[in-house]
């Protein structure tokens, strides 16, 4: 399975890269990783899973267990925006 990885850096920076890294799968957000479970070329570094996405773009919740989609009953915030009337 290819994943496509966005590895962020203090400064703003982001990097792009697809890889097939078997070792990701069942990991949790904020997990840290080491760099060399993505990429040999990454042995040097390790990396907190911050946040993922399914196929079809849904994002990962961290308090939601599991794999697949789940009702969870949401307040504002997290996942939801308020309803701004409009006026007239």
């Amino acid at each position: 399975m290819v994943f496509k990885i966005n590895i962020g850096t203090k400064s703003g920076k982001t990097y792009k890269l697809e890889a097939e890294a078997p070792l990701i799968i069942g990991k949790k957000i904020n997990e840290k990783i080491k760099g060399e479970e993505i990429n040999s070329d990454l042995k040097d570094y390790e990396f907190e899973i911050s946040g993922a996405s399914d196929s079809s773009g849904f994002p990962a919740i961290k308090d939601v267990e599991g794999v697949g989609l789940k009702k969870v009953l949401l307040t504002y915030g997290r996942g939801m925006k308020k309803h701004i009337p409009l006026s007239n």
